[in-house]
């Protein structure tokens, strides 16, 4: 029976070298506190329970799949705007090590998301005009319409 547990905890077999590490490296970072001193304190005004609550939301998602439009763009905003405000926290060694942790694996879960947009063409559900041509040959004649 431990044995079965070990093989089910192991990441799947479709995953990839950098999605295996994103796996491991977001359930490494999810054992870790939050620094008690950043509940309150906002280094050049940002706030930093915000900040991880954004980039937590985007990397698990990254974890599962394709990130949609709206989560790539936050996740890189909030990567950019991280790594600005690492040099500012330096006096805490903790947040330093939890916010590098999360900056890092943010990282990750960009580079494994533009993986994943390079290899799957985006599927349109809509009858607006696309810019790619994924399927130039079919056009979209049926209105979709949400479900009441």
């Amino acid at each position: 029976m431990a044995m079965l547990r070990h093989i089910r905890r192991r990441a799947p077999l479709w995953m990839d070298g950098s999605q295996r590490r994103l796996s491991q490296n977001w359930e490494l970072f999810r054992i870790i506190r939050f620094p008690p001193g950043f509940y309150t304190r906002e280094p050049d005004g940002e706030c930093m329970v915000m900040m991880d609550a954004e980039l937590a939301g985007c990397i698990s998602s990254a974890t599962k799949g394709r990130l949609d439009d709206r989560r790539s763009r936050i996740l890189h905003s909030r990567i950019a705007r991280l790594g600005e405000i690492l040099p500012l926290i330096r006096d805490d060694a903790h947040a330093t090590n939890y916010f590098t942790a999360l900056h890092e694996t943010a990282i990750l879960a960009a580079e494994v998301d533009s993986e994943r947009h390079a290899q799957i063409p985006r599927r349109h559900t809509t009858n607006a005009p696309s810019t790619e041509n994924s399927f130039p040959l079919a056009e979209s004649t049926v209105n979709i319409e949400p479900a009441e």
